[in-house]
């Protein structure tokens, strides 16, 4: 899984500082742009083609659900957007969700791959055993 954790910020931490209604308003302005331009920066890197065994998207992990809120209250689409460019977009509270949802996912694909060796094993040994018995007769 790839994973960015370099989401902007500055500009919300400084719209948190200032005391200024439209300042702030200017400032959280900047920082849904800042946001948007990072996703699409993610997106056009396309990760997941340079690795074998990775989901087809990338996470931008950002460090806090405020820094979300933010970037969402002044573009509402913001995580349909990213979703569209394989790019998702996660706090701490869903990182843990997604981690342990690939991580079952790769558990479940690696149950399967032992079950299908198990069979071919199976298999072989039937045939061995029929060969051995025709051998013998």
């Amino acid at each position: 899984m790839i994973v960015d954790a370099k989401t902007p910020r500055e500009a919300y931490l400084t719209a948190v500082e200032t005391t200024d209604d439209d300042t702030r308003e200017g400032l959280l302005s900047e920082h849904a742009r800042q946001v948007r331009d990072h996703i699409r920066n993610l997106a056009s890197k396309d990760y997941w083609k340079s690795l074998p065994e990775t989901p087809d998207f990338v996470v931008m992990f950002v460090p806090g659900e405020a820094f979300f809120s933010a970037a969402i209250e002044n573009t509402p689409d913001l995580f349909e957007n990213a979703v569209r460019q394989r790019v998702l977009i996660s706090t701490p509270t869903t990182f843990i969700t997604l981690v342990k949802a690939i991580a079952y996912g790769w558990q479940q694909e690696k149950l399967a791959e032992n079950a299908q060796a198990v069979e071919k094993l199976g298999r072989d040994l039937v045939v061995i055993s029929l060969f051995t018995l025709t051998d013998k007769g």
